[in-house]
């Protein structure tokens, strides 16, 4: 078996692993994004507060 036969083989490994941490890279991004969000609206929530009284 030579390496050019086989390289389709590898090359469909490959993608399938960049595909699985690119989803596992894109929801980590989602997460982080949401959670600063997140953060940033109770912030602004709670200085709201504050700045009211």
């Amino acid at each position: 078996m030579k390496f050019g036969q086989s390289a389709p083989y590898y090359k469909g490994i490959i993608n399938n692993i960049n595909h699985k941490y690119l989803f596992w890279y894109l929801d980590f991004v989602l997460n982080e994004i949401r959670f600063c969000f997140f953060q940033a609206v109770i912030f602004k929530t709670f200085a709201h507060i504050l700045y009211k009284i």
